[in-house]
Formats: structure tokens, C-alpha cells, sequence
């Protein structure tokens, strides 16, 4: 991508729609770029979630499907990463082409920063004696407050690092003045992060009526199975939940790469307007009398 097409100043539906330009017009390059690391990343997905089932079936639960749970969880973050150093190739190539580390650094720190947050809404929720209604705005409250991080990250992955230094060195670097710069353009960060996770949102809960289907016949033959009755699921049943989860989550992947573009956009934007202030301040403060 042109770096005269990235940074320029866009309103939050002028990112949208640039974003959506962009999609369909790479649409090709985009699954031929991530076609590999999304399957991969579904088939893991899969496993795990076959192997979570096998363990809930357990009394006294297996130590083999524990290990295979973790080792499959691992890969899931692993392909994970490669995806989204894939994309980043399309989106700041020269950058992109050594952000395989950076990528990884930052889905770490985002998987960290989501646990940090689960652990707020549960302390939350036994303070609040469990109304789910504090709940779900507290947590989307904690969620929105953290969109400044999010864009840090895209700084981070799409930026080259000047000078060369390690991924968590220059991550360390760039956090406080990145974080800094997405709170003062929190106001943008909210109005498109919020209008575009409505669309994905949407999307995404007509995709996930099979998954949330096969998942209430599970959670109810279990529970029939608690109180000793036998289970009433056939064995072709964990194929089955394993390849809806497949198909959901390849679907689910391939549709919200376009958050991040969205996020791309909405970086450059961010990142001219900072640039045209401070060459207006500069130019204010040549001109004015000493």
C-alpha cells in the first residue's frame, strides 16, 4: 500500500470505507495471503475444542487431554500470530516483512491485557452481587478504554523499528508516547472501533447459530450426565463439533481482518493529523515575534 494512501486524515467513516475499498479490491491477495495460516489456525481451534469436550466427559479428568489441550492452544496462538503478520505484509509492506515477532509480542500482550480485564468483571460481579446488566457495561466500558493499546499495536506491528532493537526492547520503547497519543484521540478510536464492531457483530451472531446450537445439546447432556443419567450423544458427535468449529472459526478470522484494517486506516489518519499539528505549532512558533 502507497504511503500517501495510509496517511491521510479520514473521518471514522471515512476509514470504514476506505477499509472496505481496500478489502474488496485485495480480496485475492488477502486469502492468498492468509488462507494457510487461517486454516491452520481453525484446525487447532478444532482440536482443542474436540479435546475440551473428551475432557468434560472425564470423572477425574486425563492428563494426556490436558497436555494436548495446552500444546493445541499454544499452535492456535502461534498461527494466530503468522495471520496477522500476514495481513500486515498487504497493509505496510516493506514493514510488514519481518513483523512475525512483533506480532507475536503483540497478541501476547493482548491476551494478557484481556485476562487482566476478565479478572476485573469477575471481581466486578461478586461486588455487584452478580447483576448482569453492571456486568456487561462494565466490561465494555473496561473494553473501550482499552482501544489506545489496541492502536499501539498497530503502530507497533506496521512501524520498523529505528534503530533495529528487539521486538519487546522497541514495544517497551513506544508504549508510553503510543498510548499517550491513542487516549488524545480517544473520541475517533471509540466512534470507529464501535460503528465497525456493530457490522462484525451482526455478522457474526447469524455465523454463530450452529456453534451456539451444537453447544446447548452439549452443555445439556452434561448436565444430564451430572445427575447420573448416561450420555445420549453419538460418537460421530465430537466430529461434528469439530468441524462446525472449524468452519466457524476460518469464517470468523478471515471476516474481522477487516477490524484491523479498519484500525490501519485509522492509525495513518491518526498519525498525519499528529503530524500536521506539529508542523502547524512549529510554524506558529517561527512566526510569532521574539
Amino acid at each position: 500500500m502507497e504511503q500517501e494512501e495510509i496517511f491521510k486524515i479520514r473521518s471514522a467513516k471515512g476509514c470504514i470505507s476506505a477499509a472496505w475499498k481496500w478489502c474488496c479490491d485485495q480480496l485475492g491477495s488477502l486469502f492468498r495471503r492468509t488462507w494457510l495460516p487461517i486454516t491452520l489456525l481453525s484446525v487447532f481451534a478444532a482440536v482443542c475444542r474436540a479435546l475440551c469436550y473428551l475432557q468434560s466427559r472425564q470423572i477425574t479428568g486425563n492428563i494426556w487431554l490436558t497436555i494436548g489441550i495446552i500444546i493445541s492452544s499454544i499452535c492456535v496462538f502461534a498461527a494466530c500470530a503468522w495471520a496477522i503478520s500476514r495481513l500486515y505484509q498487504l497493509l505496510s509492506s516493506p514493514a510488514g516483512k519481518k513483523n512475525m515477532l512483533r506480532s507475536a509480542w503483540a497478541l501476547f500482550c493482548a491476551c494478557v491485557l484481556f485476562v487482566i480485564i476478565g479478572f476485573a468483571v469477575y471481581g466486578i460481579t461478586l461486588l455487584t452481587g452478580h447483576q448482569w446488566w453492571i456486568i456487561v457495561l462494565s466490561g465494555t466500558i473496561l473494553l473501550l478504554l482499552t482501544l489506545p493499546i489496541h492502536y499501539y499495536h498497530v503502530r507497533y506491528i506496521s512501524e520498523e523499528p529505528t534503530p533495529p532493537s528487539s521486538a519487546i526492547a522497541n514495544y517497551i520503547k513506544g508504549f508510553p508516547n503510543g498510548l499517550c497519543r491513542g487516549y488524545r484521540y480517544l473520541g475517533k478510536l471509540l466512534t470507529t472501533n464501535v460503528l465497525t464492531l456493530l457490522m462484525l457483530l451482526t455478522i457474526t451472531a447469524i455465523m454463530a447459530i450452529p456453534v451456539v446450537t451444537i453447544s446447548i445439546a452439549e452443555i445439556q447432556s452434561l448436565s444430564g450426565a451430572t445427575m447420573g443419567d448416561p450420555y445420549d450423544m453419538p460418537g460421530s458427535f465430537i466430529w461434528l463439533l469439530a468441524a462446525i468449529t472449524f468452519v466457524f472459526i476460518w469464517l470468523f478470522y478471515f471476516l474481522w481482518q477487516f477490524l484491523t484494517v479498519v484500525n490501519f486506516y485509522q492509525y495513518g489518519s491518526i498519525e498525519e493529523h499528529h503530524r500536521e499539528k506539529q508542523v502547524s505549532i512549529k510554524v506558529d512558533s517561527d512566526n510569532s515575534p521574539s
